[in-house]
């Protein structure tokens, strides 16, 4: 495993898809910073630096799978490999790694751009210090989320193209897409709350409790709904990558 963990991780330094995440996030966030009505959740949301990050790593996660593939680098290594499942868990750990990477970049930033954006107010007390440490968490939980549903669904349908398209609808309309069926078929509220749509409140009720009127799950709910999912497209895509033809 360390070994294909050491190819992994000089092959996504070497394609340079990870490079261009980390210049384009602290852009994204000086654009929430411009764009978005001061307040003190925008400094514990770090300028929006959790749906940055979660479409960074859906954008540069499938690019790095799906570049296998198409230049056939996928062959040699899979000769080269006792095991398609150290294979599948070295890329996952690697983007994992990244994520991680994208979260402490955004905390940093958000150090530079608060004075630039909000001057002395909103100063760091240890609740907004401890808010935004909440929400970075939420935001690696929800990471692996989708960096587990972006592996599936790329080998599921081998379109890059189109596993960006639905991680952008996910982030962005996930929720209000789980809104919305819940609230049109509520007799099975019940049920539908737990739908995947669902689990984008992970990244924003761990901090502000109020979501739970509109996810109708508890914090503790949503944790392991997220977890769960996640287990599931791993499982689903280590599936998939073990028996697809190369």
């Amino acid at each position: 495993m360390k070994t294909n963990l050491r190819i992994e991780l000089y092959k996504f330094i070497h394609q340079k898809n990870g490079l261009w995440g980390l210049l384009v996030l602290p852009l994204l966030m000086i654009y929430s910073g411009q764009t978005t009505r001061l307040s003190s959740q925008l400094i514990t949301f770090e300028f929006g630096a959790p749906q940055w990050i979660t479409l960074i790593l859906i954008a540069v996660g499938s690019a790095f799978l799906s570049m296998e593939y198409r230049y056939r680098t996928i062959v040699p290594l899979v000769y080269k490999s006792t095991s398609k499942r150290a294979i599948y868990g070295a890329k996952l750990i690697v983007i994992l790694g990244y994520g991680l990477l994208l979260t402490v970049v955004s905390a940093l930033i958000t150090m530079i751009l608060k004075p630039i954006f909000s001057g002395d107010r909103y100063p760091w007390t240890p609740q907004l210090v401890q808010t935004v440490l909440i929400n970075n968490t939420s935001t690696l939980l929800y990471s692996f989320f989708l960096i587990t549903l972006a592996f599936m669904l790329l080998m599921v349908i081998q379109v890059n193209a189109a596993v960006i398209g639905i991680g952008l609808i996910i982030v962005f309309w996930g929720a209000s897409l789980s809104v919305a069926i819940i609230k049109t078929f509520s007799s099975l509220a019940g049920i539908l709350k737990w739908n995947p749509f669902n689990m984008v409140f992970v990244t924003q009720q761990l901090s502000s409790p109020a979501y739970a009127d509109l996810s109708l799950l508890t914090n503790s709910q949503l944790v392991l709904g997220t977890l769960v999912y996640s287990i599931i497209f791993l499982i689903i895509g280590y599936h998939q990558f073990k028996v697809r033809a190369i």
